[in-house]
């Protein structure tokens, strides 16, 4: 695809048209290895702070409020100046102590992905398969903070068992083809009890997944049990959470995290919606068959992108501004995921 040197982000296409789908992709694969070179690089260790969720306010009212902040690991070249008065507002990071069970999930996803790809598994991978499972295995039923490095309590998050049903899912998958048949039993067994028990304990009377067990609350995250399919897509308790979070846990439209009054983060005040959140709902509303409001909510996100077609960690439906990391590199993983499946359903329907 040939782009005009005037319009760089492709930003002049026809925002429905399967090839401006292409071009923001391509334009966040361009974001996200940027990312990954620039990841080691900082100015000086961290001895200032992260900016705040909100503009305008400095350090004093933040603490005075409890309000939220952003947490950046470092003092970035993007992150050195500051924006329309804000200052920084904590120092260090909270969660360099919590328990997080859901990265065993990603890790593993990843290696059958890749597998998949170039049909065969390297032999130096099985043992980080053998770990990841069995980390997974043991942790799956403890309580964490979360996805979300809550500060509050640790709680039993949907989205934390989840990805380890995710971790045991694959594993078993990828003993299958190693053939390792006593592997797999087992941790398909274990996969199925980690969906049996968020099934039993975090599904609401309605048949929506929760943001944890013992509460009602809606948490963007459960929006993964589509895109890594804990459940196929018509089943009525899939639908029921996507949709659910698209009308009760958006403004204008955008995704957020969670209510922040309903989620003990240790935290108090208001934050931007989630662009990774409102990419993950595209995804879902494509799998689920809502394909029309999934291309709708993509078109609106791809009109919010910066001239250059990046994407922040957040968007302020209320004054336009992106706020948080930019350019963000899970905002723009999460557009390519949400891209390729309705290029993939466009492509589907015409054959």
């Amino acid at each position: 695809i040939t782009l005009d040197d005037n319009d760089p982000a492709g930003l002049a296409l026809d925002p429905g048209s399967p090839r401006m789908y292409v071009v923001l992709g391509q334009t966040s694969r361009v974001a996200v290895i940027d990312r990954e070179k620039r990841a080691v690089v900082a100015l000086w260790p961290i001895t200032g702070g992260p900016l705040p969720h909100a503009l305008g306010l400095d350090a004093a009212h933040h603490r005075a409020q409890g309000h939220a902040s952003i947490a950046l690991r470092g003092t970035w070249p993007r992150g050195s100046a500051v924006a329309d008065d804000a200052r920084p507002v904590r120092i260090g990071n909270g969660a360099f102590d919590q328990r997080q069970n859901d990265v065993f999930g990603a890790i593993l996803d990843s290696i059958l992905l890749h597998t998949r790809k170039s049909e065969r598994l390297p032999r130096r991978l099985w043992p980080i398969v053998e770990t990841q499972a069995t980390c997974a295995a043991k942790v799956w039923k403890d309580p964490d903070q979360g996805i979300w490095e809550t500060r509050g309590k640790p709680q039993h998050y949907i989205s934390s068992k989840l990805m380890c049903w995710v971790a045991m899912d694959r594993a078993a998958s990828l003993a299958g083809i190693r053939g390792e048949k006593d592997r797999e039993a087992a941790w398909r067994a274990t996969a199925d009890e980690i969906q049996a028990d968020i099934l039993k304990n975090g599904v609401t009377d309605k048949g929506v997944l929760t943001q944890h067990y013992g509460t009602d609350a809606l948490d963007a995250s459960a929006l993964l049990a589509a895109i890594f399919g804990f459940l196929p897509p018509d089943d009525e308790r899939l639908r029921a959470t996507v949709l659910a979070i698209a009308d009760e846990l958006t403004e204008d439209g955008f995704v957020l995290r969670y209510r922040t009054e309903e989620t003990d983060d240790g935290l108090s005040g208001k934050e931007g919606t989630f662009l990774i959140c409102s990419f993950w709902l595209v995804s879902a509303l494509a799998i689920i068959g809502e394909e029309q409001r999934a291309r709708d909510l993509l078109e609106r996100l791809i009109r919010i992108s910066s001239p250059l077609g990046l994407y922040a960690e957040e968007f302020d439906t209320q004054t336009g501004h992106h706020l948080g990391n930019f350019p963000q590199a899970f905002s723009h993983l999460a557009m390519i995921e949400a891209a390729g499946r309705l290029i993939l359903s466009e492509r589907l329907g015409e054959l």
